[in-house]
């Protein structure tokens, strides 16, 4: 490590007795943060708890800390980050626990770091202010951006069994059985609009929709004795208004020949 020890980029530690890596990126000094890996391994503290199980088994003079890359621009290090992680299969056959460069999607924790998470947050809850820097922080952030578009991409096409179904349904039914859950849930969307861009998504999205018969027959008996407001009268009027006038111009328009107009 001492050639460009004082440099900043990409850098892996490998076991030299299985050949599994941990790729890393830092903005200080290679030496620097082989010195705060080593600590935090020696600690048994480290993140990674796949690391930290080898570096336990096999001993601290199993593993050497290696340069990638020298890179001088800061905003590039989570790019090549990233391409290092998935080049050397990190994830998969080697120490890294998330699979996306500076963000915890994706991590398999396990069951341990699990009920020590949710101890640390049950005795520190997020406020409302947190929660909202939180929010404004990631809608601002590339790296989370291109982090949800993988995600994104990686679902397109995936189909859930019907387990997973059944499993994904029975905790969302059981969330809104807590009435704190549904005031909260009430207070926050009462007096919302939706944008006009959004409307439209949502419009379009519901377009030539199907329900099954199973969903018309939930759908009945989850509004067994619900009475909507006088606003919320009206505005299904205005929105049952809207979509016959929208078929009617359909049909003319069918019946014409002509095209139909553009949906403003």
């Amino acid at each position: 490590m001492k050639k460009s020890e004082n440099a900043r980029g990409i850098y892996k530690i490998v076991n030299t007795l299985n050949g599994k890596c941990y790729v890393g990126s830092t903005t200080v000094a290679f030496k620097k943060r082989w010195s705060t890996h080593s600590k935090t391994l020696a600690e048994g503290r480290h993140h990674s708890w796949k690391l930290q199980q080898d570096y336990a088994d096999y001993g601290n003079d199993a593993f050497v800390f290696l340069i990638i890359e020298v890179v001088q621009e800061e905003s590039k290090l989570l790019t090549r980050e990233q391409f290092w992680i998935d080049k050397l299969n990190c994830v998969e056959s080697g120490y890294n626990v998330a699979p996306f460069a500076m963000s915890s999607l994706g991590v398999k924790w396990t069951p341990d770091s699990r009920q020590k998470m949710a101890a640390i947050r049950m005795a520190n809850p997020i406020s409302a202010d947190q929660h909202a820097l939180m929010a404004e922080g990631r809608r601002n952030s590339p790296v989370w951006r291109a982090a949800m578009a993988k995600v994104h991409q990686g679902n397109i096409g995936r189909r859930q069994s019907a387990e997973a179904k059944a499993a994904i349904g029975e905790v969302s039914r059981n969330q809104w059985l807590d009435p704190k859950r549904k005031a909260n849930h009430s207070a926050k969307m009462t007096g919302y609009k939706h944008t006009e861009e959004a409307r439209e998504k949502i419009s379009k999205g519901r377009t030539g929709m199907a329900f099954t018969e199973m969903h018309m027959h939930n759908l009945s008996v989850a509004h067994l004795g619900y009475e909507p407001t006088v606003e919320a009268r009206k505005n299904m009027s205005l929105g049952q208004q809207r979509r016959r006038e929208r078929e009617r111009v359909e049909r003319d328009a069918l019946s014409s020949g002509s095209k139909l107009p553009m949906e403003k």
